[in-house]
């Protein structure tokens, strides 16, 4: 949608329903389902269950009921935040308690402060989120990640990665997945502009290339295969061509998959300029490798990208085969 927050407007919103969570005595540690399209109600209530020391369970719409439930059930839901158009599609959930953000807001804006105290006490070893796995190889299964991992990992990437303030900076990846919680908390963290690509945006790569031309995004943060999309489709249509003048990107954040070395040579013929490629990983992961000494793609390559730059946090080995 159209919808934009103020950094100030959003801290007063996500403390008010931070203060809500208090008010209506959820524990502490509490398990909070957010079931939301890709939108600003779920960037507020993330935050707020993050600055009230709860633990968010992101539930994508799209999931099957029969997978929604299991999720809920095996978390053992508190409460599930959503909206009153999504509200009729979830699955009944009789030990876990509905609340729609856009039916209740005046209830929560009217009986909680606009600012929040600090629960210093609750963070320290807390966790942040559980997220579940597709569950390709049977059922979902559920990884919780501690506050401090979180804290360590955003802290570390705002070293290394260039954003600041002055950027914009495009969120595609889902919240079920967690790629989105950098996409999230890194351009949050530097007081950078946060652009949500809609679904049908991300699905579209011409319309999400027309969203960065719009929306004038200097921070494209993704896998791959969008970019290998986007490019492919500017190639092959004769209509609605984008020029690399059109957009205002000067970095493009590939992670979650290898990244061929074509690609990067098509992007950086594209953008006409030399943007800075960064490896963002959460977790280990094999990256393509190349015979020592320095094959020559690998020095092309190492020209026009940084490539495997670990962050303060993380040890980089490398070694050469006998």
């Amino acid at each position: 949608g159209d919808g934009q927050l103020t950094y100030r407007e959003l801290d007063q919103r996500s403390d008010q329903l931070a203060n809500y969570f208090d008010a209506i005595d959820l524990p502490p540690d509490a398990l909070i389902g957010v079931y939301f399209e890709r939108s600003i109600e779920l960037v507020v209530a993330i935050l707020a269950i993050l600055k009230s020391g709860r633990v968010y369970v992101p539930l994508d719409p799209h999931y099957p009921s029969d997978r929604i439930n299991f999720i809920a059930q095996e978390t053992k839901l508190s409460v599930l935040l959503t909206t009153q158009p999504l509200q009729g599609q979830l699955p009944k959930l009789p030990m876990t308690k509905t609340l729609c953000l856009d039916a209740a807001w005046a209830e929560i804006a009217a009986d909680a402060p606009t600012r929040h105290p600090c629960q210093d006490e609750r963070m320290p070893e807390g966790l942040a989120y559980v997220m579940y796995t597709s569950g390709s190889t049977g059922k979902p299964k559920g990884v919780k990640m501690p506050c401090p991992n979180v804290v360590r990992y955003i802290t570390a990437l705002a070293q290394v990665v260039p954003v600041d303030a002055s950027d914009i900076y495009l969120h595609v990846a889902s919240f079920s997945f967690s790629s989105s919680v950098r996409q999230l908390l890194l351009p949050l963290s530097v007081g950078a502009t946060l652009v949500l690509a809609t679904r049908a945006q991300i699905k579209n790569p011409l319309h999400l290339l027309q969203l960065m031309q719009h929306k004038r995004v200097t921070v494209s943060d993704g896998v791959p295969s969008i970019w290998r999309a986007a490019l492919q489709l500017l190639h092959d249509s004769a209509e609605e061509r984008l020029r690399a003048s059109d957009l205002s990107l000067r970095t493009i954040i590939l992670s979650g998959d290898l990244t061929p070395v074509v690609l990067l040579k098509i992007c950086a013929s594209f953008l006409a300029i030399a943007p800075a490629f960064s490896m963002c990983m959460g977790k280990p992961r094999r990256l393509e490798t190349w015979p020592m000494p320095s094959h020559p793609i690998l020095t092309q390559l190492m020209a026009m990208c940084r490539l495997a730059i670990p962050t303060p946090t993380t040890r980089l080995i490398s070694w050469t085969h006998p």
